[in-house]
């Protein structure tokens, strides 16, 4: 696959408008690479991590993925898929009650998501044009519980996000609840 040389060299993503380099990526079924870049934030800023991602082609920007995008797509998938996805929200509300924070920069740098591949072998039905996939979905879900649990507070943003969607799947959170969940600054 073609991938716009400004920001993939093929060892590492490259992020222009900072000058970093990634220290870890993942190069998807669909093309799509998802990036690791160094963070500098919470109660332990040398395992703080920042996900991007870049699309096949030329002209292709690095980007960082907005939660209400992936929510967006559950939520499309849910129109023929509801049980399927439901199950996998729920899945990712106990993995995100069972995972650690990691521990050090040698465990964060040597991480490699595991839910990915078992949901995608579970649920090869929610492949669905027009969608991301859901290889690249997971990875995000997944990083992003880990990075949250970098840093220990009490009103969690993406744990929120998460618990939003397993109430909408029970029918207690409408559509723009969720929608709320996901933007920048929610405190369930």
């Amino acid at each position: 696959m073609n991938y716009n040389k400004t920001h993939f060299n093929g060892s590492c993503l490259i992020d222009t408008r900072n000058k970093k380099m990634s220290f870890k990526h993942f190069i998807l079924e669909d093309g799509f690479i998802v990036g690791l870049f160094q963070g500098n934030r919470g109660d332990r800023p040398d395992l703080d991590f920042i996900i991007k991602f870049l699309q096949p082609g030329d002209k292709r920007k690095l980007r960082t993925p907005d939660h209400i995008h992936w929510v967006v797509d559950l939520l499309l998938k849910m129109e023929k898929h509801k049980k399927e996805v439901c199950e996998i929200i729920h899945y990712y509300n106990d993995f995100y009650n069972k995972a650690t924070p990691f521990q050090s920069i040698i465990e964060r740098n040597n991480y490699k998501p595991i839910t990915p591949e078992v949901l995608k072998k579970r649920y090869p039905q929610l492949k669905h044009d027009g969608t991301y996939s859901l290889e690249y979905v997971t990875y995000l879900i997944e990083l992003f519980i880990f990075c949250e649990k970098i840093t220990p507070r009490d009103k969690k943003m993406f744990q929120g996000l998460l618990i939003s969607l397993a109430q909408y799947c029970e029918g207690k959170k409408d559509f723009y609840q969720v929608m709320n969940a996901s933007k920048p600054g929610f405190k369930r």
